[in-house]
């Protein structure tokens, strides 16, 4: 059975220049691409269990926090930290390995930024691992699009966990 869950990061975003503040006032869809994706199993000491999502502004912050989140750093060399910020989703612990996290849109209303990322379960029919899996994402926006994310989020599902 198909399992999805849609998580909704709604942040409050910090104007931090001129052109962050352009971009806010102006509002809605912001362009990004996707860098990395996986899923990683080890729970971290002091970690929260929900879902999380940060913009990562420089690339001493970006190998901080992903290395903190147990997360690949790789994708870090290649991005421009002049043009570009990275906003990072990690969803909550799903049942089993075979989720994926995408982030379907970035949007700017006034000073709030809204990251909404589908959380779906896509090894329908495979052997996966029965152990506790938690989903991430990175992805690329213009720097001047989303100044800092501070996300509360919320989360809703849609479908159920794969049979056992």
């Amino acid at each position: 059975m198909r399992a999805a869950s849609l998580v909704l990061l709604v942040a409050l975003a910090i104007a931090a220049g001129a052109g962050a503040g352009a971009a806010s006032a102006a509002g809605g869809q912001v362009a990004h691409h996707e860098i990395i994706a996986g899923s990683r199993g080890a729970n971290l000491p002091g970690e929260r269990l929900r879902d999380v999502g940060r913009v990562l502004r420089s690339r001493g912050e970006a190998t901080r926090v992903l290395g903190k989140w147990g997360l690949d750093r790789a994708a870090v060399k290649g991005v421009d930290f002049s043009r570009h910020s990275l906003i990072v989703v990690l969803a909550n612990y799903r049942p089993s390995a075979g989720y994926r996290a995408r982030v379907a849109s970035v949007v700017v209303r006034g000073r709030e930024t809204v990251v909404t990322a589908d959380v779906r379960f896509e090894a329908a029919g495979k052997l996966v691992a029965q152990d506790l899996e938690r989903p991430w994402v990175v992805v690329a926006v213009k720097r001047a699009a989303v100044a800092r994310v501070n996300p509360e989020v919320r989360v809703r599902t849609r479908g159920a966990a794969p049979a056992r």
